[in-house]
């Protein structure tokens, strides 16, 4: 920048001085340098202590002209005199800082739960001292399973507590601002898919990050619940304790293992030639089999088939005949 050049005609002995001013509308100074007018060749400018809100000073300038000095300049005095320098103010620029949390607890959407915040994640933008400033929509995170109310709780360095909503604005303080954006777990729908069977309830709602909780136990006659899974065969055993890690609605499926059980033969009064009364099948339920062909031998009487009461009276199976379920009679 550049030095004064300005011409006056002084007394040699005359004590001379450099006024500093606030800004260029004070009518007083806040110091004063004082300097012989023999003295010719470099003065270096007093170093002086000012403060403005949200401003810092960067210059000098000599009132009246466009010159500017460094403060502390080594000032080239080729003409002595008095001078007037004003305090030149520039706006200071803030860093205004984003913090995400994420409630990973089981409190819900409110701050009760358990919070989680990683400083690496967090991002920052800057604003102009007094000017307004939009706190910037893509400075928000995108987490699996969370999503964000845009609303960012935010301390301020008085200690205020105030709530901003992103994308909107605010005037920016003398100091840096600190969001804290909150990322709420979602909820999702788990529907209950019985496969063949029977379950009450047959939907539930699931929070991410938390576990699955109770889970219906449904019924098929014939077979055995074998859990829910994520597909009707083979996929991914979903219990009660499950962490939920599903970004969507999902159906569950119920997986069963059908029954074994026992068809008995009774002779009835006949016997094998090496003297069974009975003869046992093990069959599985929902699979066809034939019905046996017979080996009892009676005295005095002719084989004519199968029947579920020992008088004749139930229900007739054909020897050979193909079957399924026979788990009562």
């Amino acid at each position: 920048y550049g030095t004064s050049s300005i011409t006056s005609t002084l007394d040699y002995n005359k004590v001379c001085t450099i006024e500093y001013y606030y800004d260029s509308s004070s009518t007083e100074p806040v110091h004063t340098q004082t300097y012989l007018y023999a003295e010719t060749g470099t003065i270096k400018l007093d170093k002086v202590n000012l403060s403005k809100t949200g401003h810092s000073q960067t210059k000098w300038n000599l009132h009246g002209s466009s010159n500017l000095y460094n403060l502390e300049q080594q000032w080239n005095l080729n003409n002595n005199g008095n001078y007037r320098l004003d305090a030149v103010w520039t706006p200071n620029t803030y860093t205004n800082n984003i913090l995400h949390w994420r409630h990973v607890g089981t409190g819900g959407n409110n701050d009760n739960g358990e919070m989680y915040h990683d400083p690496t994640e967090d991002n920052s933008f800057s604003g102009v001292y007094n000017t307004s400033v939009t706190i910037p929509e893509d400075l928000i995170k995108s987490y699996p399973g969370y999503s964000s109310n845009g609303l960012a709780g935010s301390y301020w360095g008085t200690g205020t507590w105030g709530a901003k909503e992103i994308g909107t604005t605010f005037t920016q303080p003398a100091e840096g601002v600190s969001l804290e954006y909150y990322y709420y777990p979602n909820t999702y729908t788990i529907t209950f898919n019985p496969t063949g069977g029977s379950c009450s309830p047959t939907s539930t709602e699931v929070t991410y990050n938390s576990t699955y909780g109770t889970l219906p136990t449904p019924t098929r006659p014939g077979y055995t619940f074998n859990g829910w899974y994520t597909a009707r065969s083979v996929g991914t055993r979903i219990t009660s304790s499950t962490k939920v890690t599903i970004t969507s609605n999902q159906t569950l499926y119920a997986q069963w293992i059908a029954i074994e059980y026992y068809v008995t033969y009774d002779g009835n009064g006949g016997s094998t030639d090496t003297d069974l009364t009975y003869y046992y099948s093990q069959e599985t339920y929902d699979q066809s089999f034939n019905i046996w062909e017979n080996e009892f031998i009676r005295e005095g009487y002719k084989f004519i088939g199968w029947n579920t009461k020992s008088d004749g009276t139930g229900t007739a199976y054909t020897p050979g005949t193909s079957v399924s379920n026979l788990t009562t009679y």
